[in-house]
């Protein structure tokens, strides 16, 4: 399937006019991309800016790279089949988030390897850049910094809030537990509970997007960042009420709780 649709980009170079770029450069609308994946014929030869994941592997000729990918990788649906020029700065892999800008040459129906009938638009990308989960997945609406801190019951330990990020389907809370102690520190990020407006929301991890974690047990002389996911909650002002415990079970365990104002 790849390989006919770098045929069918590399021919498109050789002097083909109706598969020469336009001259003009007209977009689809945000409001049409829906369309774009039910009539994509309706919108050849116009430009398109589109975000998504690859899901095959990319493979490649002499001049063109060529891959699939999801538009809407949450539901994993809109394949979109993407041939890019080489500049030499490619780096691509299945699981990579990407934003292209290009224009749609047309529908392309091939076969999968199961013998599936895949029709797909096809589009010839003249930028490409890579992004993370984030940008592509789960865009911020509102970032509040924070920057606020915890001193432990044990000398040489800190937990730090530096910001919250909501978006439309969770809330990201970027946490650092610093321990300059000589014991082993633990903290488990289910142990953080977010409390707003009477409701109690607990840890609501995001295992696709990878973000890093906090180490559930923190080393002396070893700073641990990373980011604890809850559901998408109102953007307001909240608690967090949390805990953490040294291995030094004479001290006593830290509770603590961080005001978070949102204006």
């Amino acid at each position: 399937m790849m390989m006919a649709v770098l045929l069918t980009i590399t021919l498109s170079g050789c002097g083909s006019s109706e598969k020469a770029a336009p001259k003009e450069k007209e977009f689809i609308d945000e409001s049409q991309i829906i369309d774009l994946y039910t009539t994509p014929k309706k919108f050849k030869h116009k430009y398109v800016t589109l975000t998504g994941e690859i899901f095959s592997t990319p493979e490649a000729d002499d001049d063109i790279i060529a891959f699939q990918m999801w538009q809407d990788p949450v539901k994993i649906q809109n394949n979109t089949v993407v041939a890019v020029r080489k500049t030499g700065n490619e780096d691509l892999a299945s699981g990579d988030y990407v934003r292209i800008t290009g224009y749609v040459n047309g529908k392309y129906r091939g076969e999968n390897m199961l013998g599936g009938v895949v029709i797909a638009p096809s589009i010839v990308a003249e930028e490409i850049e890579k992004i993370d989960y984030i940008t592509a997945v789960s865009p911020t609406l509102k970032e509040v910094a924070v920057n606020q801190t915890y001193s432990s019951n044990v000398d040489g330990v800190t937990i730090s809030i530096e910001k919250v990020q909501f978006a439309k389907a969770e809330t990201r809370l970027y946490m650092t537990v610093s321990n300059q102690s000589d014991e082993s520190y633990n903290f488990y990020s289910f142990n953080q509970k977010i409390v707003q407006n009477g409701t109690q929301y607990e840890e609501s991890s995001n295992y696709n997007a990878d973000y890093p974690e906090i180490n559930s047990e923190i080393l002396p002389s070893v700073t641990s960042s990373g980011i604890i996911t809850f559901k998408a909650i109102d953007q307001s002002s909240f608690k967090l009420v949390g805990e953490g415990s040294s291995n030094n079970y004479s001290i006593d365990r830290d509770h603590f709780t961080f005001e978070v104002t949102v204006d």
